[in-house]
């Protein structure tokens, strides 16, 4: 076997395991902001419209009509993550 062929046989495995490696397992220099499990969620909603034309005059909060339906009040305050109440 020539230099080749252990090039090819070990050196290209060794490539894609060191390309992925990198790939999985080094960091951003900038960190991204996300949820932590634990710590307290104070992230904006984001809520996402086809068209904001659709519906005109609707300001997305149906709580009111909501309460009245079902006859108990909603809580307010921020929900969700790992810990949140539904």
């Amino acid at each position: 076997m020539d230099f080749q062929d252990w090039l090819i046989l070990f050196g290209a495995p060794i490539l894609v395991v060191v390309t992925v490696f990198t790939v999985v397992f080094l960091r951003h220099p900038r960190p991204q902001s996300r949820y932590r499990a634990g710590r307290p969620y104070d992230f904006k909603p984001v809520w996402f419209v086809a068209r904001s034309v659709a519906a005109p005059g609707d300001t997305g909060s149906h709580a009111a009509a909501l309460d009245a339906a079902h006859g108990e009040a909603l809580a307010s305050g921020p929900k969700g993550g790992s810990h949140g109440k539904w």
